[in-house]
C-alpha cells in the first residue's frame, strides 16, 4: 500500500483527514454507553489547538516546534499570540524561542536539555489567555504529552525519481509505522526551501490537510506530489518515524481541542535528483 499526497480539493482533505483520526475517534463509540463522556465533550469543545514536533534530524541535531492554534472561528483559525508554552523533555525545562506568532521553536544546539532517544518523555504544558480566542479554557494550563519510539527507519530509496520537473517521486521506506505511529515527510528544493511539509505548522489553517499527510500505520511508500519539483536540481528529502499522541489520548488534557496532536521520532534523508 502507498500514501498518496496529493489530496487537492477542501472536501477531500477533510475526509482524509477525518480517515487518519478515525482509531481515535472511534473511542466515542465506547464512551459512557455509545455517548461522550465530559473530558470528550471538553474535547470537543476546546478552541485551543497546540501542535507539537520533536524531531531527530540525521545529523544528530534534535529540533522542537510547537505551534498554538485557536479555531474558535472556525472558518477563519488564528495563531493565539499571547498563548505561552512550557516543554519538559524527562522533567527538566527546555526553553523554546518564538518564530512567529503562536509558534515557538528551538535545538538541542541552543538548549542542550534537548534529546531524542528511545522512551524519552516530552511534556507540553500551553496556558492561553485570549477570552474570545480561547474560552471555554480560557487561563487553563492544558498539557499534552508524547514519549519517543524506540523504532526507526532502516531505509528510505527512492522507488521512482522525477523523469522531468513538475513531475511526481515515489519514495519507499522500512519499517512501516507502526499503530499508535505516523510518518512525517518534508523535502527541500536545491535551494533549501521547503516544497512540501506534511505537517505544515507554518499556516494556522485546518483545512484537513494537516493530519491527511501525515503516513498512516501500515504505508511504506509515499509519492511527493508533483509540483513539489518546480526546477531541475538536486532535492532533499526527509522521512521522520514519529510516535503520536493526538484525539482522545488518555494522556492529553480534557481542554485540548481535538485537533490537537504531538509526534516524536527520528528521520532518515535521501536525495531527489530532478533532471
Amino acid at each position: 500500500m502507498r500514501s498518496v499526497l496529493t489530496a487537492r480539493s477542501p472536501l477531500l482533505r477533510l475526509v482524509l483527514a477525518a480517515a487518519s483520526l478515525l482509531g481515535l475517534m472511534t473511542l466515542l463509540s465506547g464512551a459512557s454507553g455509545g455517548g461522550c463522556s465530559k473530558e470528550q465533550q471538553a474535547r470537543l469543545s476546546s478552541p485551543v489547538q497546540v501542535l507539537a514536533n520533536i524531531l531527530g534530524e540525521p545529523d544528530g541535531a534534535v529540533t522542537a516546534e510547537v505551534a498554538v492554534v485557536s479555531t474558535a472561528d472556525d472558518k477563519k483559525p488564528a495563531y493565539v499570540s499571547n498563548a505561552s508554552v512550557v516543554l519538559r523533555v524527562d522533567g527538566a525545562e527546555v526553553a523554546l524561542q518564538s518564530s512567529g506568532t503562536g509558534r515557538w521553536r528551538t535545538t538541542n544546539a541552543s538548549s542542550p536539555a534537548l534529546k531524542l532517544a528511545a522512551g524519552t518523555h516530552y511534556n507540553f504544558q500551553t496556558t492561553c489567555s485570549d477570552a474570545t480566542l480561547c474560552d471555554p479554557v480560557k487561563g487553563k494550563v492544558l498539557i499534552g504529552e508524547v514519549d519517543a519510539p524506540a523504532a526507526k527507519l532502516t531505509s528510505l530509496t527512492v522507488k521512482r525519481a522525477p523523469t522531468s520537473t513538475l513531475d511526481s517521486a515515489e519514495l519507499t521506506f522500512a519499517p512501516a509505522p507502526a499503530f499508535g505511529q505516523v510518518g512525517l515527510l518534508r523535502v527541500w528544493s536545491p535551494d533549501g526551501a521547503i516544497v512540501w511539509d506534511g505537517f505544515d505548522l507554518s499556516s494556522p489553517a485546518f483545512d484537513g490537510s494537516k493530519y491527511a499527510h501525515l503516513v498512516p500505520a501500515g504505508i511504506k511508500t509515499v509519492i511527493v506530489p508533483a509540483e513539489s519539483f518546480a526546477k531541475s536540481g538536486t532535492y532533499k528529502a526527509r522521512l521522520y518515524l514519529m510516535a503520536q499522541t493526538a484525539g482522545f489520548d488518555g494522556t492529553l488534557s480534557s481542554g485540548l481541542g481535538i485537533l490537537s496532536g504531538f509526534r516524536a521520532g527520528a528521520g532518515m534523508e535521501v536525495a531527489i535528483v530532478v533532471p
